[in-house]
């Protein structure tokens, strides 16, 4: 019986494992769980917003939000809610241009003022963080633009390789 715990433990450590997404089936599964919450609103415009970053690879910030408005649009099809997401490259657009009218503002109060201007109702932002390795954690948040009140969000860490992705 004293032989077989190690191999238990080391099953359960390669299960816990291989249960982490990688990047793209997190902003896959941040998506579904982020329409969940929207489901019974009407039409919605959502502008997936910056997030905050720390210690965060270029090339991860940029694929974990084109993959996670890629597939709010996806999930709002599938589930035929009648949502539109606004391209991150509108948002980043707008964000270079209103960067003096926003300096004295909140990172919060920033990216909603961005959402108001390219006519969101909903904005998307969150945190990337680097938690050790190749091991990262994604905290994303509904916010509605009109009043700043969080409708909902959800966490997900997940595996992104540095090295095939540079």
């Amino acid at each position: 019986m004293k032989r077989i715990w190690p191999i238990i433990l080391a099953v359960a450590l390669f299960a816990g494992c291989a249960s982490v997404p990688e990047s793209n089936q997190a902003a896959v599964e941040t998506a579904w769980e982020l329409a969940d919450i929207l489901i019974d609103s009407p039409g919605l415009t959502l502008a997936v917003g910056r997030f905050e970053l720390t210690d965060i690879p270029d090339a991860l910030d940029s694929t974990f939000r084109n993959d996670l408005s890629t597939s709010l649009a996806t999930a709002f099809r599938e589930l035929e809610l009648d949502h539109r997401v606004v391209t991150r490259d509108q948002v980043d657009e707008v964000f270079a241009e209103q960067s003096m009218d926003l300096e004295g503002l909140t990172y919060r109060e920033a990216q909603i003022r961005i959402g108001q201007v390219v006519g969101a109702d909903v904005l998307v932002v969150g945190t990337l963080i680097w938690l050790e390795d190749d091991l990262y954690r994604s905290s994303v948040q509904l916010i509605e633009t009109g009043t700043g009140i969080i409708l909902g969000g959800t966490s997900w860490d997940f595996w992104f390789d540095t090295d095939s992705n540079p």
